[in-house]
């Protein structure tokens, strides 16, 4: 068989770099812009967050985006903070942990979130030894 090498070579390059630019874009995609900062676009809510025990934990953490709003480890049963916060579209969460003694019967624990008195989120969990649970608020009507 007779032929260029040459040419043969530099048709195999090109074929595998016109197959090869769709791999290399799915592969490689474009630099993904930034999500805008929670507080654009959203407006800041005074809210206050009420946490009821049925039994009084050893330990409870109520969290938010990392932070803590309420830590306790003195055994209380009700909880409060007001708090203001901006929530976007998507909801806020609230990580709510708590452990009791053992040999505690399951117990239950009420979140309340309010605004202006009138209750935009409310839960119940159920937890016996230990909890970790999740409230999202989402944007209060007006």
């Amino acid at each position: 068989m007779e032929g260029r090498p040459w040419l043969r070579i530099w048709l195999i390059l090109l074929g595998f770099t016109f197959l090869g630019l769709p791999v290399w874009r799915v592969t490689h995609p474009a630099a993904v812009a930034p999500p805008k900062d929670l507080r654009e676009g959203t407006i800041t809510f005074p809210l206050r967050v009420e946490v009821t025990f049925a039994s009084p934990p050893t330990s409870f953490d109520l969290e938010y985006l990392g932070a803590t709003l309420i830590s306790s480890h003195a055994p209380n049963r009700d909880f409060a903070i007001d708090w203001k916060v901006a929530i976007s579209k998507e909801g806020v969460d609230l990580f709510l942990s708590a452990e009791w003694p053992p040999g505690t019967p399951t117990t239950a624990v009420r979140v309340k979130v309010t605004r202006d008195g009138s209750a935009i989120a409310e839960q119940t969990f159920w937890g016996d030894g230990s909890l970790a649970e999740t409230l999202t608020v989402w944007e209060p009507k007006p």
